[in-house]
């Protein structure tokens, strides 16, 4: 079962091959066909046994592997010095398991259809017990794993620790699968060699390999974390099982039509589609998108065509296609939402998804700086019973309530808004009120409210706690802890704690550095943290450093897409200011009236990003008012 090294494997195949001269090509095909045979060195051997003793091309062999590879398995040249291949070497481990034990066999042939490298007992054990959903009344409901369409046989195995340790055990005895533990958790992940998947599929019928690549499908349907409200440990649990998502991906694809016939099949597909379009890159996640979409629309099921619509513009305004954005909802939105179908009443999971769509058409207001019309967005949806709301209801009250908060924080009605969000705080923290991600962004703009109205040690108050909690879940990094991580630096400058701030920024960086792709959201997180190094700059009065900042500022501003306006006259008075430092008198003046005539197109002064469009311009415009 020991692998050779991809180079050491190529230096086998080609000697086997009796190829002693290989070219640039050759060696590139040998790369590929060591890889499909994944670096096993019997098997290596015996691909080169096969291309030497029928004179194949390395180019030749190569394409055969993809048609014809159990034959190549099974191949034994007359002339050679060893009588076991490599399908006969593991069809005995095959029988005398099957002899042996039934959950072992059962393991396996599950084991076959998940992504080999590393398959976590914890997400087996959270495919076999009951799930968190939104039910039709908007509360939560528990998903068995039976109900989700997973083996009753299998769950009960996994769920019993004696038998599930004894089915591994015997696994592990023949080396048809490997066992690490973490030494800090203790928790075990397995895995398995690909042509081991492939050799113990084959032994079974075509219908029993559907049958256990369909419970492969069903488990991950299962297991993978849905909803950020309902799950805690959400980002960690998505990236831990995300390889598996995208094999299932894969072996979905090669479903018999019977089997896709199955509406339980394509609504927990799509689901798993959706839910996996939050991770990854912009192609993985218009990919998922355009998946769940289709089978939502192929079963017709309402609640999940408006979640894909949600999902679908939420991604589009992250990339800054905000027109597309708005056209995606305008068929759900329609012109008056208050008039609600009659499903909704029976249906309260769609209600509440219309006002996270509402939501969605008010954000890209928001973008575009049309306050009024984002305010009047969101004052339209209402729960169907005001009084007695779901708790689904609920959420997406906290969220409108965070967008309005955030608009009078934009029109500069610090009071105001710190008097809704401390209210909308003291709901979640007191009350049976769920507000999963929602919860982080109302921290954000309730600590950057603090900051607004010079109280940064109640900001750090409710944002070093929530940090940590975050940390611990290895979620820190993500783009709420990211904005989080911002405002806590915002706070370390307003009591001016610069050295603290920088640290807190030059994580920041690291991790966007590390990204990639930048959506609109990262792009923006990077150009406040520019903003902010500019400003410990100048508080340090490291003007030429500053300097470097703000056009770092600036540069971003433009990859966004933002013309001349107060966003960039904020951003060259700061550059007015840090070249007057500098004695370079005449530019300086130079950029502060290109600053003014941009703000001249300013109908009314908008404090979008804490602290820079209100006590740090305020305090520039005296500045240079005075030179």
């Amino acid at each position: 079962m020991d692998q050779l090294a991809v180079e050491e494997a190529i230096s086998v195949l080609l000697q086997e091959s009796n190829i002693h001269s290989p070219s640039a090509e050759d060696i590139e095909h040998a790369r590929d066909i060591v890889l499909q045979f994944g670096c096993l060195p019997i098997a290596i051997n015996q691909a080169g046994a096969y291309i030497r003793s029928r004179h194949k091309s390395l180019a030749a062999f190569k394409k055969l592997c993809q048609e014809r590879r159990k034959d190549i398995l099974d191949f034994k040249p007359r002339l050679a010095a060893y009588d076991q291949t490599v399908l006969t070497t593991w069809n005995m481990n095959f029988e005398q398991v099957e002899r042996d034990s039934r959950d072992a066999r059962i393991l396996l042939l599950l084991f076959c259809y998940l992504e080999p490298a590393d398959i976590p007992e914890a997400m087996l054990d959270r495919a076999c017990t009951s799930q968190k959903r939104w039910d039709h009344r908007g509360e939560i409901l528990e998903e068995s794993p039976v109900s989700s369409g997973i083996d009753e046989e299998f769950v009960q195995l996994v769920k019993n620790e004696l038998k599930f340790d004894d089915a591994i055990e015997v696994l592990q005895s023949f080396s048809l699968i490997y066992v690490n533990q973490d030494q800090k958790t203790g928790l075990r992940k397995f895995s398995i060699h690909p042509l081991v998947q492939y050799c113990a599929s084959q032994r079974v019928s075509v219908e029993f390999r559907e049958y256990w690549r369909l419970q492969a499908i069903a488990l991950i349907c299962h297991a993978f974390p849905r909803d950020d409200i309902l799950e805690p440990f959400y980002f960690k649990a998505g990236i831990e099982q995300l390889p598996h998502v995208w094999r299932i991906h894969q072996e979905f694809m090669f479903l018999s039509e019977t089997a896709l016939d199955s509406t339980l099949l394509k609504r927990n597909m799509a689901a798993l589609y959706l839910s996996a379009s939050r991770f990854r890159t912009k192609t993985w996640k218009t990919e998922c998108i355009n998946q769940a979409k289709r089978l939502s629309q192929d079963i017709n099921d309402q609640y999940l065509c408006m979640s894909v619509a949600e999902r679908e513009s939420s991604l589009l305004r992250m990339t800054g296609k905000g027109s597309q954005s708005d056209a995606v909802l305008i068929g759900f939105i329609g012109n008056d939402p208050s008039t609600k179908p009659e499903t909704f009443r029976v249906d309260l999971r769609c209600n509440a998804r219309l006002g996270k769509l509402i939501h969605s058409r008010a954000e890209n207001l928001l973008d575009s700086g049309d306050l009024e019309a984002a305010q009047t967005q969101l004052l339209r949806w209402t729960p169907i019973d005001d009084h007695s709301p779901s708790s689904m209801e609920k959420t997406v009250q906290v969220s409108i309530n965070v967008s309005l908060g955030r608009i009078l924080k934009t029109q500069g009605q610090f009071q105001d808004a710190l008097g809704l969000l401390g209210r909308t705080f003291q709901q979640i923290e007191s009350e049976d009120v769920m507000a999963g991600g929602w919860r982080r962004v109302l921290f954000a703009n309730l600590g950057d409210l603090y900051c607004e109205v010079g109280r940064p040690a109640d900001a750090q108050a409710i944002l070093i706690p929530e940090l940590e909690s975050m940390r611990l879940a290895t979620s820190h990094n993500t783009s709420s802890g990211r904005r989080l991580q911002s405002v806590l630096a915002e706070s370390y400058i307003r009591s001016g704690s610069y050295q603290r701030a920088s640290k807190v920024l030059a994580n920041v960086q690291r991790v966007i550095q590390n990204k990639r792709e930048n959506d609109n959201i990262t792009n923006r997180n990077l150009f406040r943290t520019w903003t902010m190094l500019a400003r410990i700059s100048e508080g340090q009065e490291e003007w030429e450093e500053a300097l470097h900042c703000w056009n770092a500022a600036l540069t971003v501003l433009r990859v966004l897409g933002k013309s001349p306006g107060p966003d960039v006259a904020t951003l060259c008075f700061g550059i007015a200011f840090a070249l007057l430092k500098c004695g370079q008198m005449q530019e300086s003046a130079k950029v502060e009236r290109q600053a003014r005539s941009f703000v001249g197109a300013e109908k009314e002064r908008m404090y979008q990003t804490t602290g820079l469009d209100s006590y740090w311009r305020d305090h520039v415009l005296e500045e240079l008012a005075q030179k």
